[in-house]
């Protein structure tokens, strides 16, 4: 059986960035226990102005996953028959004649995929 790791208050762990495909992403990883919440850390490995190579760390929150929409409570009256749902379809206007489309239709050499 597996025991979770747990980081010390105040420490940290990064791992190198195996999926950076451009250079603002992280070279560098990881996560960091601050005030008992977990924070994501990362680095740069940069080169300043005079030449000289330093590390520009970020601390960040953990990403949220957004919230699934909970299902809307219906009830019992809310449905609609489908007489009910076509009348209202043709009261709004639908499937009533169209006026002609004023553009030709392209030659199927022209659409561009």
């Amino acid at each position: 059986m597996k025991m979770k790791f747990i980081q010390k208050e105040g420490h940290g762990a990064l791992f190198l960035n195996e999926k950076k495909v451009e250079d603002k992403q992280p070279d560098y990883t990881g996560t960091i226990t601050i005030e008992g919440k977990q924070r994501l850390i990362s680095a740069w490995i940069k080169v300043s102005k005079s030449g000289a190579r330093y590390i520009s760390v970020s601390v960040s929150e953990p990403f949220q996953k957004k919230e699934e929409k909970k299902p809307q409570e219906v009830g019992v009256g809310d449905f609609k028959s489908p007489i009910e749902t076509t009348q209202e379809v043709f009261d709004e206007g639908y499937g009533e004649p169209q006026d002609e489309p004023q553009d030709e239709p392209q030659d199927d050499e022209e659409v561009p995929f």
